[in-house]
Parts: structure tokens; sequence; C-alpha cells
């Protein structure tokens, strides 16, 4: 257990805490507890606790049964815990049967990835008050269309949720509208709809909503969006907390590309995000049109941004 232990203290003052780490941590001290479990409740819980509350964020545990995470909340009750049942086929009568367990009132995170859900399932957890201290939902994957968005997100119990997941699921115009208009879900600051058929219509219902205002991170990779979605989103005054934007492997051309880098809506950090995210090739080709000096100085991402926020700048003075 010495060598365990180690790592534990290496973990806990690691100054990266990011999900990887928080799953590293999970699974040693499931390790560790399986090892040996008095040295585990006398030693390993007790240090554990005392080093939990000057982390960067709080410790999070992922558990994948009903059973471990009744364990858990015994042995580790300072915890987020996170119940991962991905792929699991549980369908709309396992997903029923779920939400029915009081248990779920432990945790801060549900994740039901690949399952097999459809509206059906989907109306059984919006419906449970066993939910309603889960801040992160996970649902990509599934079969639950743009319908099945209504449930969630007009959910009294699903209000708290911050991060949600849908990815994969023909969420579509309908989806996108629902989720726009919601007065439940508005502490929403993780929403991931990748994989989606989302159309500009659908991104434009999504970013012109002020229920959404508290977004940091929204990913739209894999959808149907072009120059007129990014638009929308480079117009929007409902995104100034947004911190990561994620639009690859959509139809977007040069002029949309532009549009977001050069919007005054949106916070620099994300024009700055966006810009790694997109082929560094398109940006290099974009400054020599606009007759930047190709050299290494201008090779920096944020001095490109720079140099074309400048750029469009002066142009607009000169047609003034």
């Amino acid at each position: 257990m010495k060598e365990e232990f180690s790592r534990l203290r290496a973990l806990l003052s690691q100054p990266t805490q990011d999900q990887t780490w928080a799953r590293t941590l999970s699974q040693l001290l499931k390790h560790a507890h399986k090892l040996d479990e008095d040295t585990f409740c006398g030693v390993w819980l007790p240090y554990t606790e005392q080093h939990a509350k000057d982390l960067m964020r709080p410790l999070r545990l992922f558990v994948q049964s009903l059973q471990e995470l009744e364990e858990w909340h015994v042995l580790c009750p300072f915890a987020e815990l996170f119940l991962d049942l991905k792929g699991q086929a549980l369908g709309n009568e396992g997903c029923q049967e779920l939400a029915d367990e009081p248990l779920l009132l432990h945790l801060r995170g549900l994740i039901l990835d690949k399952n097999k859900i459809s509206i059906l399932g989907v109306r059984a957890l919006a419906a449970s008050s066993y939910l309603s201290n889960v801040r992160v939902l996970r649902l990509s994957r599934n079969q639950l269309g743009g319908s099945s968005c209504e449930d969630l997100v007009t959910s009294p119990h699903l209000s708290g949720v911050e991060e949600l997941e849908l990815g994969g699921n023909q969420v579509g115009l309908v989806g996108c509208r629902w989720i726009g208009r919601t007065t439940q879900m508005t502490q929403l600051k993780v929403l991931g709809l990748s994989h989606n058929k989302i159309s500009d219509a659908s991104c434009k219902a999504l970013v012109e909503s002020k229920n959404l205002s508290h977004l940091e991170v929204l990913d739209l990779r894999h959808n149907e969006l072009t120059d007129r979605g990014c638009r929308s989103i480079a117009a929007s005054y409902h995104l100034g907390r947004l911190r990561e934007l994620m639009l690859a492997y959509n139809d977007i051309g040069p002029e949309g590309f532009k549009s977001v880098l050069l919007s005054r809506q949106l916070p620099e950090a994300v024009r700055l995000h966006f810009l790694s995210s997109v082929s560094r090739q398109r940006l290099l080709e974009e400054s020599k049109e606009r007759g930047l000096p190709d050299s290494d100085e201008f090779h920096d991402e944020e001095t490109l941004v720079r140099r074309l926020w400048e750029d469009e700048l002066q142009d607009k003075r000169e047609n003034q």
C-alpha cells in the first residue's frame, strides 16, 4: 500500500485536475479499498478528506453500479458521486427502473451514453425527484429525438443540471428550440450537441436565447452549420461567459470563420479557442489574403487574431 499511497499524495498535489485526473484518483481509491479495507478507512480516507478541501474542484468518484454507489456514499460522503452506466443497453424499461431508485439522490452526475434510450426513458428520468441533485447528465448516442428535449429541459427535478451532453440523438431544430426556451435548466454551463443534424436555424434558436446566458462550453461539431450559423453565434449577446466553442466538421467557409474571429460580442478567449480548433493553414491563407506578413512573428495564434482584428478595425475606419 506504500506505493499506492505515494500515488495518492502525488495526485492530490497535482495542479491539473481534469476529468482524467478525477477518474485516475477514483480508480486508485477503489483499488486501495479492495487491497486493505482497514488501512483505507483508517488512513486513506482521513488523509483524502483533509486534502480534498484544498483541491481546485470537488473530489469526484465514478461508480459503475447502484451497489457501488451505496457503498461509496457511506465511505466517501465528502465526494461527488458519478454513476457511469454507459453502454449497458438499459433501454426504456431499465431507465424507468433506475429513475425509481432513491439512491440517485446521492448523485452529482449520471452517465447514460449509448443505452438505447428513447422518449419514454427520458420521461421517466425527467419525472424522477431522485435526480434533483444531479449537475451532470450525459445521454449521448441514444435515440432521443427532438421531442425528448422538451421533457428534459422543462423538468423541475433537473433544473440544477449544469452539464448536458446529448451528442448523436437527432435533436435537430425541434430539440434546439426546446433547449432555447427552457425556463428550468437555466444554469447550463456545458452543452454538447455534436452529431445532431443541427442547421443554421437550429443554431440561431440556441444562441439567441437569454436563458442560456451561463454557457461556458458549446459543442456543435459534426452538424450542418454554414456561414449563416456562424454569423448568428458571432452576433449573439447571450454568450458572454463562453470559454470554448467547438464547430469542427461543419460546412463553414471563410466568411463564417471570419465572423467568429472578429465578433465584438464573443469573449476574446472564445475566439482564441475557436482559432486553435480550426485549420491553421486556413488562418495563414486568410492572413496572407489580407496582406499580413508571413513570418515567424505571425505564426503565433494569438498574434494572428489580434492582427486580423486590428486590420478589420482599420478597414472600417477607412470606409467611414
